[in-house]
Formats: structure tokens, sequence, C-alpha cells
């Protein structure tokens, strides 16, 4: 079942063993600042969405 929604190509730098995934669901999540490295600083789980695809989502800027 993975092999269907894995990615080719890396969209971002993971660490070793982690396999990037088209992603299939929208979380809202709360966050205190995105770090320098592009991390979450104390991500915390909203809900989730059914009112938006995964390619509305982008970063602030």
């Amino acid at each position: 079942m993975l092999d269907e929604i894995t990615l080719d190509e890396e969209i971002i730098e993971t660490e070793k063993g982690v396999i990037p995934v088209v992603p299939m669901l929208v979380a809202e999540v709360t966050y205190l600042e995105i770090t320098k490295a592009g991390m979450l600083r104390a991500p915390v789980f909203v809900r989730l969405r059914k009112d938006k695809e995964s390619v509305e989502c982008v970063f602030p800027d």
C-alpha cells in the first residue's frame, strides 16, 4: 500500500529512513514559530480539515 503513494523525488530533505508520500489528509495545527530549518516549534494538532485540499496548504511567508 505504501508503494502506491510514495513520492519518486524528494521534495524536502528528510531524515534517514523517512519515506515521503503523497499528502492525503490536511491537519490544522498551532505552533509557536517556524525555525530557520523549517521545523515547527511546539506544534499542537487542532483538527482534520475536510474543507481543504493538500495543494492549498503552504507555509506562511
